[in-house]
């Protein structure tokens, strides 16, 4: 909280307030070592020292309020807050008209959790001096405490608007705007105090974390790199740097970063979680397990590490185990969908068509606007020749996600073994709007106009095809099948 000794605060307490002049020459006559020495203590930050001094300047003069609001500052800084504020009281009885005083109290007050009688104390302080910027800056900051963001939030714009060079408002402004969640406004507020300091690690690091929250990555890096040019040892900026260089798809980059930061602490789990997605995209198996189970060894019902050493298993072949781990993700975490989705996915190629069935028609009842269920559905439908089913399904995954290639491409070849080539070249196409280098609608989509007897058109496309993907073998067959004008077939 704030409590430099500005001009004010030195005045009175070197007793030049008015009402306490002639008690603090008094004090300056009997006992001007002590009192001196307190003042230059304090100034040098031994407040143990100080302290010693100004209670021998109180004992000679117990009147005087001067000692007993250095006391209350001092006891304050030793973190001796009843003392604190039993020395500010005693201040204030002798002289009320002190707002430095009344902010100090309300220091010790906010120290102790009496954010009540801190807030009262705040007040009471602007009351007598409405431009005293400390004052209204803890203020905010009672508020904050209190989540009482739209009091905060103006008492921070006021503060600001009266020293605006303030770094540490800027910054309290910011964490009371990520706590509430806005964060392209603390990020603006924490830019702000890193302008006016120029180099802050701690301000690097959060602002840093804001920018990836934001996917901002680039920025994120920028302010990950600042912090640890001062701080290599700074966990959330290591971490935070490896997540970044993993998202950009920067595995080396990010390997030493994530341990590091699991180096530097050992018990969090988002280090080796990140660790083990790394190792697994770079095809790294053995050792994304190990990171996995490293992870689960902190947190044993982690969702999101049961997933991925599920993913793990099932890129080494063993669908048992992956299974099994899949499915204590699900259980683990309700509405969880990826581990559901893989349950489905590995009964697939665990060669279980019957069970992946049951699990994705299990799928899209529990997550009804996930259009991959609904899509992973229509393909095990097809599978299993129930097309009428795979069309609805496909439909359904199109209505939820029109940008699915897959999807519009398997519609247009049901409609095409229907033999409706109007709603077959629709969905061709629209692939193709989204892909335009999606080669099975391409040569689908040559298929239709080959089928319409247009032979032109459908060379054109099989040769786009063919320039994409020269080894695509369907393309290859229905170009040479054109030569002599014989009738192509789907891909």
């Amino acid at each position: 909280m704030k409590t430099a000794l500005n001009l004010a605060l030195r005045a009175a307490l070197l007793g030049a307030i008015v009402g306490a002049l002639l008690a603090a020459v008094a004090v300056a006559q009997e006992e001007p070592s002590h009192f001196d020495k307190g003042v230059q203590l304090a100034d040098q930050g031994d407040w143990a020292g100080a302290k010693a001094e100004f209670v021998q300047v109180l004992e000679a003069q117990p009147n005087d309020p001067a000692p007993l609001s250095w006391l209350g500052y001092v006891c304050y800084q030793l973190k001796e807050n009843d003392e604190a504020i039993g020395y500010l009281k005693r201040a204030l009885a002798k002289n009320p008209n002190a707002p430095t005083d009344r902010n100090n109290l309300g220091n010790a007050y906010f120290a102790k959790g009496d954010l009540t009688a801190a807030e009262a104390s705040y007040r009471q302080a602007l009351e007598q001096k409405p431009d005293y910027f400390e004052a209204r800056h803890n203020l905010a900051n009672v508020y904050a405490r209190q989540e009482k963001w739209a009091n905060a939030f103006n008492e921070y714009n006021r503060a600001i608007a009266l020293n605006d060079k303030d770094a540490e408002a800027r910054r309290d402004f910011g964490r009371a705007l990520e706590r509430f969640g806005d964060t392209a406004k603390a990020i603006r507020e924490y830019a702000a105090a890193l302008a006016l300091v120029g180099q802050d690690k701690e301000l690097s690091t959060a602002l840093g974390t804001l920018y990836l929250r934001q996917q901002d990555l680039e920025q994120a890096r920028k302010q990950y790199q600042a912090a640890l040019k001062a701080d290599e040892g700074i966990f959330e900026a290591q971490l935070g740097l490896g997540i970044v260089s993993y998202s950009q798809g920067q595995y080396q980059d990010a390997l030493p970063h994530l341990q590091k930061a699991a180096e530097l602490d050992p018990k969090q789990v988002l280090p080796h979680h990140y660790l083990g997605l790394t190792y697994a995209a770079m095809h790294q198996l053995d050792e994304a397990q190990q990171a996995c189970e490293a992870a689960l060894a902190i947190s044993p019902t982690d969702a999101e590490s049961l997933n991925n050493l599920g993913w793990v298993l099932f890129e080494k072949g063993d669908y048992e185990a992956a299974l099994a781990r899949f499915r204590e993700a699900a259980q683990s975490r309700t509405g969880f969908f990826e581990p559901a989705l893989n349950i489905a996915l590995t009964l697939e190629q665990a060669g279980e068509r019957e069970a992946a069935l049951v699990q994705w028609q299990r799928l899209v009842k529990e997550f009804p606007s996930r259009a991959s269920a609904h899509c992973g559905l229509a393909n095990a439908y097809q599978d299993a020749k129930r097309m009428d089913d795979a069309l609805a399904e496909y439909l359904i995954s199109l209505d939820t996600d029109a940008t699915n290639v897959e999807a519009h491409n398997n519609v247009g070849l049901i409609y095409l073994d229907r033999g409706s080539l109007q709603e077959a070249e629709q969905h061709f196409k629209e692939a193709l709007h989204i892909n335009p280098k999606y080669v099975y609608a391409l040569n689908n989509l040559g298929v239709v106009f080959e089928k319409r007897n247009q032979p032109e058109e459908a060379i054109k496309r099989y040769q786009q095809a063919l320039e994409i993907d020269p080894n695509y073998e369907h393309a290859k067959q229905n170009l040479a099948r054109l030569k002599p004008a014989a009738p192509g077939g789907g891909g």
